[in-house]
């Protein structure tokens, strides 16, 4: 995203070099301070909206959950912590509300396949990995490489 926004910023101040040439200062000045405002309040918000459309894919809503979910086991915190933090971080209202929408008992009593089974965003894959972290007890590899290979589809 930055080379657009620098290329729409020096269009600002190259579009108008005409206006110099012609002796028109003030309608240059005039035409790169509304350009620069524009630039500035547009390209921002285009920015913020292309960013939270990438964001909201469900594999980068996965992969931000697997990886939370990874270092929330990984630095020894209660399963059903570490899942609340997991969907948080995961930014994604539907999975946050299901999480929710669960007391910490069911969060911690069932294994996370039949906990996430039903979740939002979820696919076979992701589910037949919490399976295997569940069986092996290593969910912090299992669910790492998960996330990497999410992100992986995103570069």
């Amino acid at each position: 995203m930055a080379y657009p926004m620098f290329t729409a910023l020096c269009m600002v101040f190259i579009a108008p070099f005409p206006l110099l040439y012609f002796g028109q200062t003030g309608a240059y000045i005039a035409f790169v301070a509304t350009g620069c405002i524009a630039w500035v309040t547009s390209g921002g918000s285009f920015l913020v909206a292309v960013a939270q459309r990438y964001g909201a894919k469900p594999p980068m809503v996965r992969a931000r959950f697997a990886r939370a979910m990874a270092t929330g086991i990984e630095a020894g915190l209660p399963l059903p912590r570490a899942i609340r933090l997991a969907a948080e971080a995961a930014a994604d209202p539907e999975l946050s509300a299901f999480v929710n929408s669960m007391d910490e008992h069911q969060l911690a009593a069932g294994t996370l396949q039949e906990t996430f089974s039903r979740a939002p965003h979820m696919t076979a894959d992701l589910i037949g990995a919490l399976a295997v972290a569940d069986r092996t007890g290593d969910f912090t590899t299992t669910l790492r490489k998960l996330a990497e290979l999410y992100e992986d589809g995103f570069r």
